[in-house]
């Protein structure tokens, strides 16, 4: 018993828990998101839904342009030097919002050219 005790008293143990418990979570709202949608939309609307899903995640894999390993990389060899952790952070934040306002002007220009049916 006591071995199960240092084990329960890990982090590694409370991490994972904690991220069981979230992953478990998100697959039983997804579960019932799932069958509302497809009480109310049909299977063609469950089509579109992911159709719109499927283009959403390669929206924002063009839109975080792979910052994402460059971060962790970068965080992780400057956690100790808060000045250039500060300036890292304020580069990626202002690249991310440039990028954001660049795909909104061209979604805005093909949405009022018409080429975009919404």
């Amino acid at each position: 018993m006591d071995f199960i005790k240092k084990i329960t008293q890990t982090n590694l143990f409370k991490i994972t828990s904690l991220n069981s418990f979230s992953v478990v979570l998100k697959i039983g709202i997804g579960l019932v998101t799932s069958k509302v949608l497809a009480v109310f939309v049909g299977p063609s609307g469950m089509a579109l839904v992911g159709n719109l899903r499927n283009f959403l995640t390669s929206l924002e894999s063009i839109s975080t342009l792979g910052f994402q390993s460059g971060i962790i990389k970068y965080v992780a060899e400057n956690q100790k030097n808060k000045e250039v952790l500060r300036k890292i952070m304020a580069t990626v934040f202002m690249s991310l919002i440039g990028v954001a306002f660049i795909l909104s002007g061209i979604y805005i220009f093909l949405l009022l050219s018409g080429t975009i049916p919404f």
